[in-house]
């Protein structure tokens, strides 16, 4: 969905974002709405690089570390929200209720998440227990 989002948004006329706009934090001067708009964009970007060093590491779980690859999987909680921050201050949908009810249950559900994962014991303390 990232890949599809990103040349939709290369090849659209109205929005003329380059290569270098999408992987350039920072490069892309769309403004949409507002001047927020750009750091929305930089977000994306950053969060794109993210997601792929988590799907990365997921392809070689075997060759990295627990350690390691669990750090880098928790900076998925953090993704959520950036994505959230990606959407609301770039995307020009923040009006409509659908993605309006979608982002809140969607940050909902990350918090909550987040919440049981900081609170909740890791499985390795349970399984000794």
């Amino acid at each position: 969905m990232v890949v599809i989002h990103v040349i939709s948004l290369m090849l659209d006329e109205w929005v003329r974002f380059t290569v270098r706009d999408v992987l350039v934090p920072g490069s892309a001067t769309w403004q949409g709405a507002n001047r927020t708009a750009e750091i929305g964009t930089a977000i994306g970007v950053y969060g794109f690089y993210l997601l792929l060093l988590v799907q990365m590491t997921s392809l070689f779980r075997k060759r990295i570390s627990r350690r390691v690859w669990l750090g880098i999987h928790r900076a998925s909680f953090p993704l959520v929200f950036g994505l959230l921050l990606h959407a609301g201050w770039a995307g020009t949908d923040t009006s409509n209720r659908v993605y309006q009810a979608g982002a809140i249950v969607m940050a909902m559900t990350a918090g909550a998440a987040s919440v049981i994962r900081v609170i909740s014991p890791s499985r390795a303390k349970r399984q000794t227990a």
